[in-house]
């Protein structure tokens, strides 16, 4: 590689705001963590507890959709552990209040900020609640979703929606009597 040739390379790299290595196939990295850690594919099974072939299979993409517990188990034998990143390559971190539930013991939904409620103010009802009922323990953030265009279905879709789900419904056929008709008729 000339100068020149690598040079347009390192450019290339660098445009990428991240800097990062490009994103490894589960076959590929299981490979290449085995191979960070000096494992072959007997011992690796070993630490795991699942068969050799398995591994094998693994490595070389005939097992299309191993569990997630598997390969976090895999990954973690070899020393090293898996981490999902942002776009600006820093890592995830549990979310305050991730685990609050409302009344109905519901999880708040993902795409919200939740929050605490400590007084009236931080309630969305008005000034005066419906019959003096206690607050909640948590709310969400609404105001996330305000301005964003909400599409309704026409009459014509919802007809279709309609008739759609009545041909889904697990109502089996009308059996039929000998002689022709139905039971019903």
């Amino acid at each position: 590689m000339d100068d020149e040739a690598a040079a347009a390379a390192w450019s290339e790299f660098l445009r990428d705001p991240l800097f990062t290595a490009p994103t490894l196939e589960l076959p590929a990295m299981l490979r290449a963590a085995r191979h960070f850690a000096d494992l072959s594919q007997r011992e690796l099974a070993a630490r795991v507890g699942i068969s050799k072939s398995y591994v094998g299979d693994l490595e070389s993409g005939d097992v299309s959709a191993p569990s997630y517990p598997l390969v976090v188990r895999l990954i973690e034998a070899t020393g090293l552990r898996l981490q999902v990143l942002d776009p600006f390559a820093l890592p995830l971190v549990r979310r305050p209040l991730d685990d609050a539930r409302d009344k109905g013991g519901r999880h708040w939904p993902g795409h919200l900020d939740v929050r605490p409620v400590r007084s009236d103010r931080d309630w969305w009802y008005t000034r005066f609640r419906p019959g003096e009922k206690p607050l909640p323990a948590f709310t969400a953030e609404w105001r996330r979703l305000q301005g964003r265009k909400r599409v309704r279905r026409t009459k014509a879709q919802r007809e279709a929606d309609a008739r759609a789900r009545a041909g889904l419904r697990n109502t089996p056929p009308e059996p039929e009597v000998p002689g022709g008709g139905t039971v019903a008729g």
